[in-house]
């Protein structure tokens, strides 16, 4: 064989042996880049990955115009609601709103029907109790969720039910983190009569966290827990009676700020500049009498309330209900006031008063409410042993845009009673 043949032949192999390195590195670059990629996709915040989930269920629903849609608590896989499960079924809630086309029924309302027409919801996948749900409530649609914690992450599954034939018509999917607040709200079940609340603490990244304690009642509202924590009667100086209420207000939001407000009555047609006397909050006794709060007997959170809509008197005032269209318009213009040109200039009016309470996310917030005996109804001189408390409080939670999304709430704490010295 000539030489130069051969010098050919071993550069040729030489050449390959090169080549084929170059593919294995090239190979191994793209693929750690992919994995890479994955692995940031992958490491998206919760609120981001609900979010998306939100947003594909919705445009599935749109499309086959369903677009009146109530979400159950999501439970674990035998069926046993968790407080995550909760927590995540009020979240896709909110950012089901955030869309656009689809009405969500408020969490507290679904609950009351179910409870009224003695309905469970893991009963809801029966055809039966779906459509009588779908009646009852005037939704064509439930979402129902299951959530399973490996040990990489925590696995939701979302299924929209369709109240007219219990077929699944949507479905979605998302994977999460496992973070120490995650870990804690998916370690608490849920009991409605549960006599334990959180009492905060501070974690090492400056976050709040919170342990059990003794309290009364809890209720999810939104993204807000309420704690009863505390009831004292109290004798007042005019001798008329009053009973304080004391509560935590806690933000569920892991990831978002919001704000709160309790919600104020009308303004009086000659106190067209000051937001209205008494909150809309309200304490029925066992007897019927009715227990006021006044925006002065409130300490630690912020009242909002309509105002005008106009300059005159004629124009009449905002109804109380209406305050979260005024909070997103006051947002939307920078300001609390109108204007209206009469001729002689610009004359201004206020539409809303007050302000909202901010809290970051998972922030605790402690708040005492004191009731005080109507003054128009009799009292037997004794104080009530067993009453409701029913309050309004608005929520709203910040968007990825800085806009916030406002709701408005019924807090409801049934048959509650003050606690008997020990």
């Amino acid at each position: 064989m000539p030489l130069g043949q051969t010098v050919n032949e071993t550069t040729m192999k030489t050449d390959m042996k090169f080549k084929r390195f170059v593919a294995v590195v090239v190979c191994a670059l793209w693929c750690g880049s992919a994995f890479a990629q994955n692995q940031n996709a992958g490491a998206q915040t919760l609120s981001q990955e609900m979010s998306g989930l939100a947003g594909k269920l919705n445009k599935s629903l749109v499309a086959q115009k369903f677009t009146n849609v109530a979400a159950v608590d999501f439970t674990d896989l035998q069926g046993q609601p968790t407080e995550l499960g909760r927590f995540l079924s009020e979240q896709i809630t909110v950012e089901m709103v955030l869309n656009e086309g689809v009405s969500m029924l408020d969490r507290a309302n679904i609950k009351s029907i179910l409870a009224e027409h003695k309905l469970t919801e893991e009963g809801l996948v029966k055809p039966e109790n779906a459509k009588k749900l779908g009646e009852f409530a005037g939704v064509d649609a439930i979402l129902i969720g299951n959530v399973t914690a490996l040990d990489d992450g925590i696995v939701l599954m979302v299924k929209a039910i369709s109240t007219a034939s219990a077929k699944i018509v949507s479905a979605g999917r998302i994977t999460f983190a496992k973070t120490s607040e995650i870990q804690q709200l998916l370690n608490r079940g849920i009991s409605s009569t549960a006599r334990t609340a959180p009492a905060t603490t501070t974690a090492a990244d400056g976050a709040s966290s919170y342990q059990n304690a003794n309290a009364i009642a809890t209720k999810d509202i939104g993204s807000l827990r309420v704690v009863l924590k505390s009831i004292l009667p109290l004798n007042l100086d005019n001798g008329r009676m009053g009973i304080r209420c004391s509560f935590d207000f806690i933000s569920l939001e892991t990831q978002r700020p919001i704000v709160v407000a309790l919600n104020a009555t009308a303004p009086d047609r000659y106190k067209r500049s000051i937001i209205g006397d008494f909150l809309r909050s309200t304490l029925i006794d066992e007897n019927g009498g009715l227990w006021n709060l006044h925006n002065s007997e409130v300490a630690g959170m912020s009242a909002v309330g309509v105002g005008a809509k106009g300059i005159y008197d004629a124009d009449g005032f905002y109804q109380p209900t209406d305050i979260v269209a005024l909070l997103k318009r006051k947002d939307d213009v920078g300001s609390d006031s109108g204007s209206y040109n009469d001729g002689f200039g610009n004359q201004k009016y206020q539409f809303i008063f007050g302000s909202t309470t901010e809290m970051s996310h998972g922030q605790s917030i402690s708040v005492t409410m004191s009731f005080v005996h109507d003054a128009n109804q009799t009292t037997s001189g004794a104080p009530p042993k067993v009453f409701q408390i029913a309050s309004e409080v608005v929520v709203g939670v910040a968007a990825a845009d800085g806009k916030k999304s406002y709701s408005l709430h019924n807090l409801t704490f049934d048959r509650v009673s003050i606690p008997r010295s020990p």
